[in-house]
């Protein structure tokens, strides 16, 4: 594949931007992860929470619903302009995962549907990046599309087939190894494989939690 890490990046960009009107019209469904996610932040021993790769926002309204002291961060400025739009009161922050940075400890970090965009090298360090945020058994969570295929692909986006998207495409057992190198123990890893929501690339859901390891 000739394209630099950054480049790859940049083209995931680049697609939520241009697709950011018609990917908050269809992809603002929340009842189905709920269960999940409810699960997750009623194991937390705090209310910090990142939302990691926020988008347009719908569940970093849902967390502060919930009572916890959420920040977002994305790093399309389509998308974020909407979430801040529609939630002008929520913490959102622009930035690329791998260029994020923060004093702030958070008691938990929840990813849904972002690491297929990141190349492994980029992807280690994020998870590295996460560990370190986290405090003393913080927690991760990770919602994710499970894969028709694996590896890294250059696909046809989904919503505008004049238009390329870039996927990492990983089996749960290749996250749950990426995050035990990371400094994570996990803590449950389940794959619901009824995702109605799931792109056309894939075919069910992965739920992993994993807590940091102290230290």
């Amino acid at each position: 594949m000739n394209y630099t890490n950054n480049q790859k990046r940049e083209m995931v960009k680049q697609d939520y931007d241009a697709i950011a009107e018609i990917y908050v019209k269809n992809c603002s469904e929340t009842d189905f992860y709920k269960p999940y996610v409810d699960e997750f932040l009623k194991a937390l021993k705090g209310k910090s929470l990142l939302d990691a790769g926020c988008g347009h926002g719908i569940f970093t309204d849902y967390f502060d619903k919930q009572g916890l002291d959420v920040v977002g961060v994305d790093f399309s400025k389509r998308l974020l302009s909407v979430a801040m739009q529609n939630y002008p009161t929520l913490k959102f922050i622009e930035s690329d995962l791998c260029d994020f940075e923060t004093k702030q400890k958070f008691d938990g970090v929840f990813v849904k549907n972002v690491l297929f965009h990141i190349p492994d090298n980029d992807l280690q360090k994020i998870l590295k990046k996460f560990h370190k945020i986290l405090c003393d058994d913080g927690k991760i969570c990770i919602l994710q599309e499970i894969p028709k295929e694996q590896g890294e692909q250059v696909l046809a986006e989904e919503f505008d087939e004049t238009l390329k998207i870039y996927y990492n495409y990983m089996l749960p057992e290749k996250v749950e190894k990426l995050l035990i190198e990371s400094g994570f123990n996990i803590a449950k890893s389940n794959i619901v494989k009824d995702n109605q929501n799931a792109t056309i690339y894939a075919y069910g859901l992965m739920i992993i939690v994993a807590t940091k390891i102290k230290g």
